[in-house]
C-alpha cells in the first residue's frame, strides 16, 4: 500500500492500527501483529490459528495484512522519515477524534495497542504493550500525546530509558504501555475474538486470575 493511498483512505481506527503498530522498514513502514505461546492457553498456537487470525485481522480493520511466517504484517511504502510519517498521522487523528465520542475513542486506542503486539501479564494483571525505541526517538511526543488521549484511564508508563542498565547499554528494552488487565478485559475483551483467537482464549480462560 502506497503512504498516499493510505493517508487519503485510511479512516481513525486504520490510522490508529498504523501508528500504534508500526515502525520503519526498507521502502517504508510495516505495522506487525507478533505472539508466541502462552502457557495460560488452555489451546495449542498452530498454523491454522495464525492463518484464521490473519484473515481477522484483515476482515477487522479492512487492511491487507500478509502473514510472514508467525508475523502478520501491513506494509506502507513510503519516503517520508520516521519523524514526518508518525506526526501526520497524529494530526488526522486528532483530527477525526473530535468526530467520535470519548467513549469510541477510547475503546479503539484499547483495540490498537493492545490487541495486535499486547502482551497478557495475568501474574502481574496488566495488559502490556512495548512503545518500540526505532519510533519513539524520532517522535519524541509520542508518549505525552498517548497520555493527553488516555487522561481518563489509569495507565503506566515504564520508561526504561532512565533505568541505570540502558543508560549503561546492558539492557536496551523499549518503554512498556500498561493498563490493568481487568479495565482491558472488561472494555475491549469480547472484540479481541475478532482480531486474534489465540489472545481471546487466553483471557477468557483465565479471566477468575485478575
Amino acid at each position: 500500500m502506497l503512504d498516499t493511498q493510505f493517508f487519503q483512505q485510511a479512516n481513525l481506527i486504520q490510522l490508529l492500527v498504523v501508528y500504534a503498530n508500526a515502525k520503519p522498514t526498507n521502502g517504508g513502514f510495516v505495522a506487525v501483529s507478533n505472539y508466541g505461546v502462552s502457557k495460560y492457553a488452555d489451546i495449542p498456537l498452530t498454523a491454522n490459528i495464525y492463518s484464521k487470525n490473519n484473515q481477522l485481522l484483515s476482515n477487522y480493520f479492512n487492511l491487507p495484512f500478509i502473514l510472514n511466517g508467525n508475523s502478520h504484517e501491513l506494509f506502507v511504502q513510503s519516503s517520508l522519515t520516521p519523524s514526518d510519517f508518525f506526526e501526520k498521522i497524529y494530526f488526522q487523528i486528532d483530527n477525526l477524534k473530535n468526530t467520535v465520542s470519548d467513549d469510541y475513542f477510547l475503546k479503539i486506542i484499547l483495540i490498537t495497542f493492545f490487541g495486535l503486539r499486547g502482551s497478557i501479564d495475568i501474574s502481574a494483571k496488566f495488559y502490556t504493550v512495548d512503545l518500540l525505541d526505532s519510533v519513539i526517538k524520532h517522535n519524541p511526543n509520542f508518549i505525552p500525546r498517548l497520555k493527553t488521549w488516555l487522561d481518563s484511564i489509569d495507565i503506566n508508563i515504564n520508561d526504561r530509558h532512565q533505568q541505570p542498565q540502558y543508560v549503561q547499554g546492558i539492557s536496551l528494552r523499549n518503554t512498556q504501555f500498561r493498563v490493568p488487565l481487568r479495565f482491558v478485559f472488561n472494555r475491549i475483551g469480547s472484540e479481541i475474538q475478532h482480531i486474534n483467537l489465540y489472545k481471546y482464549n487466553v483471557l477468557i480462560s483465565n479471566q477468575k486470575r485478575f
